[in-house]
């Protein structure tokens, strides 16, 4: 690293970098920069090069009376003209606007000298405000990347034309000379973009009026050639087609030193530090990670190492990245051979003491006549991984031929060894958490207290029976797995699936409770009924009665099986307007409503739609069970309304009667099958009890959408109050907030 970064071996490739990241952070623009170039135009219309100096001195005089507030006019005048044309030009760039003329170098000198001094005549040099010097630094490939900020030696030092005109504006150094080095104070140069973007006006533009004052009013001039043929052209790492004429490339530096944007290149003593700090880190990591970490590890160093150098350009300092990028390059394939041969001893000695032991299960082949030597290492080892291989599978294949999910458990509580059905129940976790730890997690919250009191490792056997989140019941028996010595091992799991039994069970008390309480009680109601009955025609309103009772058989029926259907089938929704199912619910109900005079009312916030996703059929049953109860429990002539609104993603729907309301011990199991509270309104003929599975059904449908229901109950005897909400779909259809 030392040796890349002072001998500089590597600094064809580093600018290629920096010319590529120099672009992403170009400088803005100071509009207070004025380019008035001596292009094509100009010659063609002021004749051929070299001008006379009264044409000069008429330029500067333009720029003087326009407002101009400071002028570096990059032409030489070494030698003297027509004195009345030196003296007219020395009298304009003395008018009072600040003139800055240059000086250049010529390197070699004559006669063995380091370099010529090129000075303007001293008439023009007394009547400028400064003279500063326009070298540039070419880099090795000829590029122009730096700039020295001052030249020349003791008496003949002067400053760069740039730092002169910034000084005079400003009174004091520019950023870009604080952050320069070396005896020249060289620094970067922070280009713009490709083509400058500096205001730009021909010279033969102003000079014949062309360009109104307001242009150049307090603006910082630059005068210089931009004509082809007149060689003030250089290479840079952004300007057109690679070039940039040297009036552009004098923008570039003051536009920098304006906006505070010097850059700086380290020293060659931290550059070889901040290479040597990632070739650490990734020593150290190939100490601590496995192999495969390592490689992704040097593939990320590498790239933080381009943006890191390329952050640090961002904020003016210029870290060239090739030595680490070598660095890193060169130490993993040595490091990987260090570690493949300690590796390498490390597998031959434990080979050589298993091949000393005496082997449980016989090899299935002889170790060939092989020359390779890592092919022979390769042969015993692969030959005791299959010995352990055999034993695991022999212990694998008698718990697979197990029915059940079934595990190992070790001291610690950890599972070292199961079958497929227990990787399917448990997932990923089986092996990295204690065995009671997974059956908590896939246990329901009323059945984890079983595992409270147990110890993660080798407790006691026993049997627990609890029902998984995913609906399944298993009755646990553990077992304990003892050495030939009596030592106990571990502790085997074995999860006996009970589901079906459980659910039979459970199916066959919800239909003996149905058979024994709502199915009997109708028809016992309708025999004696008949009994009371004399033998003659029946009156209407007993005729009317026993259609009712059937129709509660019926009901009671049907809610009972749209129940069951619901747990069995998928949810497949479609994008709808839930005030049109709770319309044609109050629809279905109004024969049932108009024979005891009541009215339903089915109204909206406003006049839009009420789009949700949802099954039609199944909503609009239950909307119909809703506004069947409200039905039964309105008193004649009363009003049910049903009131539908939006707040927010959520689409709300207030069904409320004007009945005896809901009685307070009802409230908590109102949704629960066969809850039922006091008999409905008694009339005539629709005094008929409710089955208690209505609004069960209403749940169910409600928690399938989404949704939410609650019951609330106003003021005395002003009726029960449903609020049903569902989330709402967008008006394309798509699901705003829906957890079915």
């Amino acid at each position: 690293m030392f040796a890349l970064s002072y001998t500089g071996m590597t600094r064809r490739v580093d600018n290629i970098i920096y010319d590529r990241a120099l672009g992403l952070f170009q400088p803005a623009v100071d509009e207070r920069i004025l380019l008035v170039t001596i292009d094509d135009d100009s010659l063609k219309q002021l004749g051929r090069w070299p001008w006379p100096r009264d044409l000069h001195a008429r330029m500067v005089e333009r720029l003087h009376q326009s407002g101009a507030r400071a002028v570096a006019y990059d032409v030489l005048f070494p030698d003297p003209a027509l004195p009345a044309d030196d003296s007219a030009l020395a009298r304009a760039v003395a008018l009072g606007t600040p003139v800055v003329l240059p000086q250049a170098y010529s390197v070699p000198g004559l006669n063995g000298a380091p370099y010529d001094v090129v000075k303007p005549i001293p008439e023009l040099a007394q009547a400028a405000k400064a003279v500063g010097h326009v070298s540039l630094a070419y880099d090795s490939d000829g590029v122009v990347r730096r700039v020295p900020l001052s030249f020349g030696d003791g008496a003949d030092r002067t400053l760069h034309m740039m730092e002169e005109l910034y000084r005079i504006e400003h009174g004091r150094p520019s950023h870009m000379w604080a952050r320069s080095s070396g005896t020249d104070h060289e620094a970067l140069i922070s280009y713009q973009a490709k083509g400058g973007g500096f205001s730009t006006i021909s010279f033969a533009s102003v000079l014949n009026g062309e360009v109104p004052p307001a242009l150049i009013k307090d603006k910082l001039v630059l005068v210089g050639a931009a004509a082809s043929g007149m060689g003030d052209i250089h290479p840079t790492p952004t300007g057109r087609g690679g070039t940039a004429y040297g009036v552009e490339l004098m923008a570039n530096v003051l536009n920098a030193m304006e906006q505070g944007k010097a850059i700086r290149e380290v020293r060659p003593l931290v550059l070889a530090l901040s290479s040597l700090a990632p070739i650490a880190l990734l020593l150290v990591s190939f100490w601590l990670l496995r192999p495969r970490t390592t490689l992704i590890l040097t593939l990320l160093l590498i790239i933080a190492i381009f943006l890191i150098r390329i952050l640090l350009l961002r904020f003016g300092l210029w870290v060239p990245p090739s030595p680490a990028l070598i660095g890193v390059a060169l130490v993993y394939p040595l490091w990987g051979w260090r570690r493949l041969q300690a590796m390498d001893d490390f597998v031959g000695t434990q080979l050589n003491r298993i091949s000393r032991e005496d082997n449980i299960l016989p090899s299935a082949q002889a170790m060939p006549a092989l020359s390779d030597y890592v092919g022979q290492r390769a042969f015993r080892l692969e030959q005791a991984i299959s010995e352990v291989r055999e034993l695991r599978r022999i212990v694998s294949d008698i718990l697979e031929q197990l029915p059940d999910p079934m595990m190992l458990v070790d001291s610690s509580g950890r599972v070292r060894l199961a079958n497929e059905d227990a990787a399917e129940l448990f997932g990923t976790a089986l092996y990295h958490d204690q065995a009671l730890n997974l059956l908590r997690g896939i246990a329901i919250p009323e059945d984890r207290r079983y595992f409270d009191d147990l110890k993660p490792g080798l407790d006691e056997e026993h049997r627990i029976t609890f029902q998984s989140r995913a609906g399944r019941s298993y009755e646990i028996r553990s077992l304990h797995v003892r050495a030939d010595n009596g030592e106990l091992r571990g502790l085997l799991y074995y999860l006996a699936d009970v589901t079906g039994q459980k659910r039979a069970a459970e199916e066959r008390e919800e239909l003996l409770q149905l058979l024994t309480h709502d199915m009997r009680s109708p028809q016992s109601s309708i025999l004696a009924l008949l009994d009371g009955v004399p033998a003659k025609p029946l009156a209407v309103k007993d005729y009317d009665r026993l259609r009712n009772y059937a129709r509660r058989t019926l009901t009671l029926a049907d809610n009972f099986v749209h129940l069951a259907r619901l747990k069995g089938t998928d949810f497949e929704p479609e994008f709808m307007d839930l005030g049109d199912i709770v319309q044609e619910a109050a629809d279905a109900l109004y024969t049932l409503a108009h024979r005891r005079g009541i009215r339903i009312k089915v109204s909206r916030a406003d006049r839009g739609e009420y789009w949700v996703m949802g099954e039609p059929g199944t909503l609009h049953r239950a909307f119909c069970n809703l506004f069947d109860n409200a039905v039964k429990y309105s008193p004649d002539k009363g009003v049910i309304s049903a009131h539908l609104s939006r707040e927010g993603d959520i689409i709300r729907c207030d069904l409320i009667d004007e009945g005896r309301g809901i009685e307070g011990d009802l409230a908590e199991r109102l949704f629960t099958r066969f809850a039922k509270g006091a008999a409905p309104v008694t009339q005539p003929v629709e005094g008929v009890e409710g089955a208690g599975l209505g609004l069960n059904f209403v749940l169910t449908v409600v928690d399938r959408h989404g949704g939410n229901i609650r019951a609330e109950t106003g003021e005395a005897q002003k009726g029960a109050h449903f609020i049903i909400e569902f989330p709402a779909a967008g008006d394309d259809g798509a699901d705003l907030d829906f957890e079915p």
